[in-house]
């Protein structure tokens, strides 16, 4: 690839005089370093020679869409008071669309080593804090912040989106009877009825929360899954990303597995404290999120064996495996 054809993470330059025309002014030239890993965005830390620092979001190619649609319901959602980054700008740069923030600074556990840093009264003030953001977003009105609100249930599109994606990526999996079984008991089970709509973000675990040195929820990142739906999906998918010492080390990884943080049905409890949402159906959407992570497991794994230079996700196979037994354990429980 030659320097014309390279993204804005691989033209400083460009990416210097971009945030200059944004009015960020970054003092002499900018250094960029990889954040983590990413399927469908590249994340990257910008850095000038003052040490401001930014945070650079790059689609992985191929992928045609613009970052309008988070860089709005950041800005609204900041507008309402809610924990998020601050958005410099968004655009594109040789057929790649970016986004640029302030950086936030502060601690993003993300595995096991930064977890361990918490002594036992932080590791619980840290699931309190964590639930009492989750339940402060979910007052906000969808509408608010420019989500539509659809005339079809959250469940039903769910359902629906996710199987496409299998439908794309999963058929020739060695997991597809066991998904396509789960659909159907899924389908059989589903409530009848839905709690009230919410702003719902997608995914909501400690990997995308920045927290402060006390243990204090900072910020919420990586809003591109954000849709006005059910707020229990938001619930089950950080109960899941939860996990108990003994339980497999999750893809991604699960720091809660070292000990001492509280417990999921703490974790349920507060949420039932500080919101008036009806908890029953917790168990139903626990199977569900487990479903989709799998699936969405599955489909970057296939695009990964399809392209070489994409990063290996860990032990993948297992998580789906794991992800699917889960699922058909919490189908066979009572409700909540």
């Amino acid at each position: 690839m030659s320097a014309y054809d390279r993204p804005v993470s691989g033209r400083p330059r460009v990416l210097a005089s971009w945030l200059a025309d944004k009015g960020e002014g970054p003092h002499g030239p900018v250094t960029v370093t990889r954040l983590g890993l990413g399927c469908t965005n590249a994340t990257w830390l910008v850095t000038d020679q003052a040490r401001r620092q930014w945070v650079l979001r790059e689609r992985i190619n191929p992928d045609p869409r613009s970052f309008d649609r988070e860089a709005t319901l950041l800005t609204r959602l900041r507008a309402a008071g809610r924990p998020v980054p601050q958005v410099v700008g968004y655009g594109q740069q040789r057929g790649r669309h970016f986004m640029v923030l302030r950086f936030v600074p502060g601690v993003v556990l993300d595995d096991e080593i930064q977890a361990s840093r918490l002594n036992a009264a932080q590791r619980r003030r840290l699931g309190e804090s964590i639930i009492d953001t989750l339940a402060g977003l979910h007052t906000v009105d969808p509408r608010v912040i420019g989500l539509p609100v659809f005339g079809s249930s959250h469940l039903d599109r769910q359902i629906a989106a996710v199987s496409d994606v299998w439908m794309s990526f999963g058929t020739s999996s060695v997991h597809d009877s066991a998904w396509c079984a789960l659909r159907t008991r899924l389908l059989a089970r589903r409530p009848m009825r839905e709690s009230r709509v919410g702003v719902v973000h997608g995914d909501y675990r400690l990997a995308n929360i920045v927290t402060r040195e006390d243990a204090q929820v900072r910020t919420v990142v990586d809003w591109e899954r954000c849709t006005a739906g059910n707020p229990l999906m938001d619930l089950a998918w950080l109960l899941n990303s939860w996990r108990a010492p003994g339980e497999p080390i999750g893809c991604p990884l699960s720091p809660t597995r070292i000990g001492g943080f509280s417990s999921r049905e703490e974790l349920a409890g507060f949420y039932a404290d500080r919101t008036d949402i009806d908890l029953h159906e917790v168990t139903f959407y626990r199977a569900l999120a487990y479903w989709t992570s799998a699936t969405l497991l599955q489909a970057a794994e296939t695009r990964r064996r399809a392209d070489a230079s994409r990063q290996l996700l860990g032990s993948v196979d297992e998580e789906i495996t794991f992800s699917l037994i889960e699922a058909a354990s919490l189908l066979r429980r009572p409700t909540w």
